[in-house]
């Protein structure tokens, strides 16, 4: 019988020694799946969006310079409030600094001499914007700057002193 060339055998060795590597590398593999195990668990997942309110600005509300107040006198003031989306809110006004002043008779001041004004809610000047119930205005937040006006009057009265005559109002937001 004739012998196989050098190179036949080489190819054989080659191809036989391939088969068993193939055979074991599957073999080692199943090895491995058949003995693998899980666990499972579940992960919760969270995000608390919070309420929130800002005053982003509160205008001065100027009844300008008048010589006598034998005339009402009308001003505005805009209140800018910002809250997130969804928040209800509700916006009231203090009684002011003036000595003796109430939320329906509000009073500026120079020196121990007061001129009387009231805000209210509307352009009309109906219902006082003020604390309490009936007296604040209410909203609903929309992750925009929203902007309230308040409407203020000077009823006719008798005319004081001539000076400045100021007050500070409290202005609060609750949501």
């Amino acid at each position: 019988m004739a012998q196989p060339s050098f190179k036949k055998m080489h190819q054989l060795v080659y191809r036989t020694t391939a088969s068993v590597l193939v055979v074991l590398v599957g073999f080692a593999a199943a090895s491995q799946t058949a003995n693998a195990a899980t666990a499972t668990a579940n992960m919760s997942v969270q995000l608390i969006l919070a309420s929130s309110c800002s005053i982003g600005s509160v205008a001065t509300m100027d009844f300008g310079s008048v010589t006598g107040l034998a005339a009402a006198l009308a001003a505005t003031a805009n209140i800018v409030v910002t809250c997130t989306s969804g928040t209800p809110y509700t916006v009231e006004l203090g009684a002011g600094a003036g000595s003796g002043a109430t939320t329906a008779v509000r009073k500026m001041t120079s020196g121990a001499n007061t001129v009387n004004y009231s805000i209210y809610k509307e352009v009309a000047h109906t219902n006082v914007l003020g604390t309490g119930a009936t007296d604040r205005l209410s909203s609903t937040g929309t992750a925009s700057a929203q902007t309230i006006t308040a409407y203020g009057l000077v009823p006719i009265q008798s005319t004081p002193p001539i000076g400045t005559y100021t007050d500070t109002v409290l202005v609060t937001v609750t949501y």
